[in-house]
């Protein structure tokens, strides 16, 4: 089956016998002596070589038609990273290939765990094996800066290394993605502004939305090595961070323009991955209904907190929910700000009407003061 055509085991005996190799028949079996001085041949497959090598290549008939069992296909892991690539390039990517080789100083500029260190380094530049898949790309982006691009944006996927005591070779080996936006725009008649936490942020969740992972939120957080951060999910899963990187590491560096930095785990990804179901749901025939609502909130409470009780209570007819104003002034108080979203009501069934639609957005309101002390505007 493997070679495409059939023989029988007295053509088979006599093949081996010209290449010396000894054959005994055990059933549906062959047991095989190989000579020592063979050393090429190791396994099975090897023997089948040598028997289509004697016969000819050119006597094994061609086939466009291929059988195999599905058990034999095996599941390719790297399969997310070809499309983590894909549309990374799709929306102005550049991918990059970093050393993972680092000397000491880089191993603490983030808290990844603790570096491996090598025990016959080259140099003292390349000691430790990296435990963080930034420390390379921001070394690009400087490269980068100081060669006068700006607007640049880079990638990179990779592995890093730990100290672990859970395994044979007390290391620990993990898969990541990197992402870098330079801050400063490019020149030109119409003015576009720098880059921001915001403007990655929707670019991250519009890259992880692609690729299937549609359950993200951010949680603002404290990070070592940053001005400004948040923490990416995927409904309860950390996936990594998002960030500013502060003016300490920037002035290590040598880079001059705001760097927004990103690092995800691929290996969350692909456990996620596996876990995917997908569900076929048609479009509805029906139209559907938009509302507005601005609320006066305290500044220490996110737009964030907000979505999860409007998409809570919004229940299966809220469809949609965008915030699209945020507005603070002397009106609205110095500790308060107002925010504005826009939320779109759809059934599959019916045409909805305000009867059904305005008591949701009475419930939503209610939670929304109960849980944030909002007030509708």
């Amino acid at each position: 089956a493997l070679l495409g055509l059939s023989l029988k085991e007295k053509e088979i005996k006599e093949i081996f016998q010209l290449l010396g190799i000894d054959m005994e028949i055990h059933g549906n079996d062959f047991h095989c002596t190989i000579p020592s001085y063979r050393n090429d041949l190791e396994r099975d497959v090897d023997l089948f070589e040598e028997v289509a090598r004697i016969i000819g290549y050119d006597k094994i008939p061609s086939s466009n038609i291929f059988s195999a069992s599905f058990s034999s296909f095996v599941n390719d892991e790297q399969l997310l990273d070809d499309k983590i690539r894909m549309q990374l390039k799709s929306i102005g990517f550049h991918e990059h290939y970093s050393n993972s080789l680092l000397s000491e100083d880089f191993t603490k500029h983030f808290k990844n765990g603790d570096p491996v260190k090598i025990k016959n380094p080259l140099s003292k530049e390349m000691e430790f094996m990296r435990n963080s898949i930034l420390p390379g790309l921001i070394m690009a982006a400087v490269y980068n800066e100081k060669r006068q691009q700006k607007n640049f944006k880079l990638f990179e996927i990779g592995t890093v290394h730990n100290l672990s005591n859970k395994s044979y070779t007390n290391t620990k080996e993990k898969f990541h993605l990197g992402l870098i936006w330079h801050g400063q725009s490019d020149l030109h008649w119409r003015h576009y502004e720098n880059r921001d936490i915001y403007n990655c942020k929707g670019e991250v969740t519009q890259f992880l939305n692609s690729l299937g992972f549609d359950k993200i939120q951010f949680k603002i957080c404290d990070i070592q090595g940053f001005q400004a951060s948040l923490k990416i999910f995927h409904d309860k899963i950390q996936l990594g961070f998002l960030g500013l990187l502060d003016d300490l590491l920037m002035k290590k560096y040598g880079i001059k323009s705001n760097l927004m930095i990103c690092d995800i785990s691929i290996m969350e990804l692909r456990q996620i991955k596996k876990q995917e179901k997908f569900v076929f749901k048609p479009p509805s025939q029906y139209p559907s209904i938009n509302r507005d609502i601005a609320l006066q909130v305290k500044q220490n409470i996110s737009s964030e907190d907000l979505f999860h009780v409007i998409k809570k209570e919004g229940g299966d007819l809220l469809t949609d929910v965008c915030l699209f104003d945020v507005y603070q002034s002397e009106d609205v108080g110095d500790d308060s700000k107002s925010l504005a979203f826009s939320l779109k009501f759809q059934s599959k069934k019916s045409t909805l009407t305000d009867i059904q639609v305005d008591p949701i957005i009475n419930k939503i309101l209610d939670s929304l003061n109960k849980c944030h002390g909002a007030i509708q505007r």
